[in-house]
């Protein structure tokens, strides 16, 4: 069965689901291009946890996993104890979700084979590599995968989003972006990274400062700090939080004020990584109170999604993003860097079977990885959320005492 869906296919799986195992909540709020920004549960139970996805919209297998687990639940292909109810925000970024899966959809339409599409994805990563390799030689020109993805400009998104296209494409021009970053795009519509959308941080101050910051590798023809496919924090030379951001937060600090959340899960890729809120090199901007029993409610609930998971642990030592803030709200967050495979959109869909692999000697630890990867991260990780989110409660209890 073929992995990767467009925004629309995203919806339509939604529209699908049981709604008497998966409810529609409603919209939390509206993304800058008025796209809703949809909300769902599952259960009812009296311990409560979030799950979202998206926040990076090139981070396509965020969203897909996080979809398939819920159709699995609707489906009674899986079943989590009574005890709990789930909340699901599955495309946090459906402005920058209609953007990137739109670059995508140039190359793997919809009605290609699995194996095509299997064959697209490993010569996306072939093609990262050879990028990256070409980056590290000082080469900020001439891209493979842009050279890929050639029709992937503003005009292939479609009319019905004509505002969000006219917007990209304003964009581009505008700070000499390279045409086809469609496909690195993670932003929301306003070139904004919602995980950058905080108030405060060397990043920001960076920014108000006018300062050029361009990313690594494969990405060093662009600057973070301009609005743009990654990485700046505002639309203005002020903060502005953008209104998914907006939606986002309030229904953390709603849902925290009516139950007894025990948790969360925010899913991001690529790097097979467990993050949370450690002991820190700076004071919390949110929270000064923010403290050991937080950190050591934190550390459980990571150490219980490593133990299922085999992910590694990395510790944030400053608070430069928004899931820093989210976290903050509520202890027992995780931020999950889901799959071992580099270079998003497409790396992580790679699921070909290569049995003889495991038989070669000196055959590098991601080619091995090639095997069945997709299959593995999507069981890897439900299983983690079912052990982890049990942490959570208990965790919860001692952390309320």
């Amino acid at each position: 069965m073929k992995k990767i869906l467009d925004y629309e296919e995203m919806l339509d799986l939604l529209n699908s689901l049981n709604p008497d195992i998966i409810k529609k909540e409603g919209a939390i709020g509206q993304s800058e291009f008025g796209e809703d920004i949809l909300s769902y549960s599952y259960g009812q139970g009296n311990n409560h946890v979030i799950l979202t996805a998206g926040t990076h919209s090139s981070e396509l297998i965020g969203n897909i996993f996080l979809l398939r687990f819920m159709k699995r639940l609707s489906d009674k292909e899986i079943e989590v104890d009574k005890k709990f109810t789930l909340h699901f925000i599955p495309i946090v970024n459906p402005d920058g979700t209609i953007i990137n899966t739109s670059a995508i959809r140039t190359v793997i339409p919809r009605d290609v084979s699995e194996i095509e599409e299997q064959m697209s994805c490993l010569q996306f990563y072939l093609n990262s590599v050879m990028d990256d390799n070409n980056a590290l030689k000082g080469n900020k020109e001439n891209k493979i995968i842009h050279k890929m993805f050639q029709y992937a400009t503003p005009l292939c998104i479609s009319d019905k989003y004509y505002k969000l296209r006219d917007n990209v494409e304003r964009i581009i021009k505008e700070n000499n972006l390279p045409i086809e970053c469609l496909i690195n795009w993670t932003s929301n519509g306003h070139g904004v990274d919602l995980n950058s959308n905080i108030e405060s941080g060397v990043f920001f101050e960076k920014f108000l400062r006018d300062e050029e910051e361009y990313a690594h590798l494969r990405f060093n023809q662009i600057d973070r700090l301009k609005l743009g496919p990654m990485g700046c924090p505002s639309r203005e030379k002020k903060f502005i939080e953008e209104s998914e951001n907006t939606a986002v937060l309030k229904y953390y600090k709603t849902l925290k004020e009516k139950y007894d959340v025990v948790g969360s899960i925010i899913y991001h890729s690529c790097g097979g990584l467990v993050c949370y809120l450690d002991e820190m090199e700076e004071e919390n901007f949110w929270d000064k109170n923010y403290g050991l029993k937080e950190i050591e409610y934190n550390r459980k609930v990571g150490e219980a999604y490593v133990n299922v998971s085999g992910y590694k642990i990395k510790l944030p030592k400053t608070y430069t993003t928004f899931c820093a803030k989210l976290r903050t709200l509520l202890p027992g967050t995780l931020v999950v860097e889901l799959g071992t495979l580099r270079s998003t959109p497409l790396s992580q869909f790679i699921n070909i079977k290569i049995d003889d692999l495991e038989g070669l000697e000196n055959v590098r630890t991601e080619l091995k990885s090639f095997n069945r990867q997709f299959d593995k991260t999507c069981e890897i990780n439900e299983k983690a959320i079912i052990k982890s989110i049990e942490v959570m409660a208990s965790e919860y209890k001692k952390y309320k005492e």
